[in-house]
């Protein structure tokens, strides 16, 4: 068999329809002959209940019978890319690579943007399939794609997913020590080498939980780099409710804790990096939108600081949220559905503090879970974005949230929620970004724990706290504040007011936006901003004006090189 070990993420493999009798096999991100060798087999044998190692991978293979497997790791959060093109002879070919950029420009064909993408991209919703462009589409992570034919739709199997994994069945200390063991695990091969390490870092549960696992695993001969935002010292920001907008001074008691193994260093924007020109910038390397363009700026400081330190991946803890510190508000209707009052008394009785009464606890976990939804249905933060940039309202529909149902978690922690960002591309990063909470082991593990299970103690996203016992910090541990980012980017963009408004104006201008977004009421509201003052509008306006603008910037930007390379095509 032939294979090709392709450890740079910008390679792209093309199948023709014309059969060779030799197998050929592609594998991006692989380390070395054997695991290799471990993917095809992995392809070609497309297992059930059987996971392949956990690192950033994504492999292809063509049998001698033409029938064409891939599929991508789950680490590797932006799947696989694939289009049909043509030969010059008029044959199909199948194109497949980890970039949609380095798909289109392998692409002989015409490709055009996608405007349903465009618009489903600025509600915060997507269709997993779907990309930026229409003729590039998307295999996401822990999927078998089989194409039968070079020209046809593949035929997909999940192998890491709500449809595979079992019904949770995980309790009491053998559930925390399996959790505990399936983390460390993935760790310890993700830092073989000597390469240094590098984390980014916050003052909450889940990246300070991957950053302790990595100090627990190395020692002072290789810290960890731990890399924190912190805002301008100059932006005067305050708290805001249980939100604090600097976690940089609590991250730091990393350092106290593992005296030698942390490093921590606080990441400012002291140049005043716009958030448009970040976003921009992500987008000319990813071919997708940037979906938080004031989080980039940080991200991307990140990243080169990591790269510059030799690092050979970044870590992150962002799917930390589903994999971690989810509170699992959905337990009681789970549970009352299904008729199972014993686990419903065993969510009032799993208490790991005495300080929480028995009507407390029943309270707080079966009652309030089950009216909150009737509660907040007219009050739906999405639905107010939504209102805020000007989406029509026949668009205005309220998706799924995370906490209305036990399907609805287990898409959420197979990272199938929110929109395909250029943080989840190879492409678009400086170097690979490795998330330990995407590992498949730990996937299955976090779907394989009853729902009340991580309904512990007195506290919010409790079994979180219960697993970091011993291991972070308990000023992170246990604080209950919830840390902000980027909240600086008023300060940012307080003196940007002509390039704002003329960027308002272009919406009209960009493809997939142009007549369906009606930005007159925040052009009204950005021209009573508060500009060159300290303090500006409220941190949901800047938002939600940066993400139209980068996107519409990143439409027109887009459409213009599709159209000039489809012009020097036909030159």
């Amino acid at each position: 068999m032939q294979a090709t070990n392709q450890v740079k993420w910008d390679y792209v493999s093309l199948f023709s329809c014309i059969h060779n009798q030799e197998e050929k096999a592609i594998v991006w991100g692989g380390k070395g002959d054997a695991v290799a060798r471990t993917l095809i087999d992995f392809l070609l044998m497309q297992p059930k209940k059987v996971n392949p190692p956990d690192f950033q991978w994504a492999a292809a293979i063509r049998r001698s019978d033409g029938v064409v497997i891939a599929s991508a790791s789950t680490m590797l959060n932006g799947g696989l890319y694939w289009s049909i093109d043509h030969d010059a002879s008029l044959r199909p070919q199948l194109l497949l690579g980890v970039s949609p950029g380095d798909v289109v420009m392998s692409r002989k064909g015409p490709t055009t943007l996608n405007h349903s993408y465009i618009r489903e991209y600025l509600s915060g919703e997507r269709d997993d399939r779907k990309t930026p462009y229409n003729e590039v589409h998307r295999i996401p992570a822990g999927v078998f794609a089989q194409w039968n034919s070079i020209d046809s739709t593949p035929e997909e199997t999940e192998w890491s997913g709500p449809d595979i994994w079992a019904e949770p069945h995980l309790e009491g200390r053998h559930a925390r020590d399996a959790y505990l063991s399936i983390f460390d695990a993935t760790i310890a091969r993700l830092i073989e080498g000597n390469a240094p390490l590098a984390s980014m870092l916050s003052g909450g549960l889940d990246s300070s939980f991957v950053v302790t696992a990595l100090a627990r695993l190395t020692t002072p001969d290789r810290p960890v780099h731990a890399f924190v935002h912190a805002p301008h010292p100059d932006a005067g920001l305050s708290a805001i409710g249980n939100w604090d907008p600097d976690d940089s001074e609590i991250a730091k008691k990393m350092e106290a804790a593992y005296p030698g193994r942390v490093v921590v260093s606080k990441i400012i924007n002291i140049d005043l990096v716009q958030p448009q020109d970040a976003a921009l910038r992500a987008a000319r390397r990813s071919w997708i939108p940037t979906f938080n363009p004031g989080n980039q700026i940080w991200m991307d400081a990140i990243a080169e600081q990591a790269a510059a330190i030799g690092a050979s991946m970044l870590f992150s803890g962002q799917n930390g949220n589903a994999a971690f510190s989810h509170e699992h508000s959905y337990a009681a209707s789970y549970y009352l559905r299904r008729g199972r009052i014993d686990q419903l008394t065993k969510m009032v009785f799993a208490r790991a503090d005495s300080n929480i009464s028995l009507y407390q606890a029943a309270r707080k976990r079966v009652l309030g879970p089950l009216i909150s939804p009737w509660r907040s249905r007219n009050k739906n933060p999405n639905a107010e974005y939504k209102k805020l940039i000007g989406v029509p309202d026949s668009s205005r529909v309220n998706v799924n949230s995370q906490s209305q149902g036990r399907r609805q978690f287990l898409e959420w922690l197979s990272q199938s929620y929110g929109a395909l960002s250029a943080a989840g591309c190879p492409s678009g990063w400086f170097l690979p970004v490795a998330d330990p909470f995407t590992a498949s082991a730990v996937l299955a593990m976090a779907a394989s724990i009853t729902p009340y299970q991580w309904l512990q103690g007195p506290y919010p996203r409790g079994y979180a706290r219960l697993l970091g016992d011993g291991r972070v910090p308990d000023d992170i541990r246990l604080r209950t504040r919830r840390g902000g980012q980027a909240w600086d980017t008023w300060f940012v963009i307080r003196n940007q007011r002509e390039r704002y408004l003329d960027e308002l104006k272009l919406v009209h201008q960009s493809p997939g936006l142009g007549g369906w977004v009606d930005t007159a009421e925040l052009q009204k509201r950005a021209e009573q901003w508060p500009w060159g003052e300290i303090q500006g509008p409220s941190q949901i306006e800047v938002i939600a004006i940066d993400r139209l603008l980068s996107l519409a910037a990143f439409a027109r930007m887009t459409d213009e090189k599709l159209k000039s390379k489809c012009t020097i095509s036909k030159g």
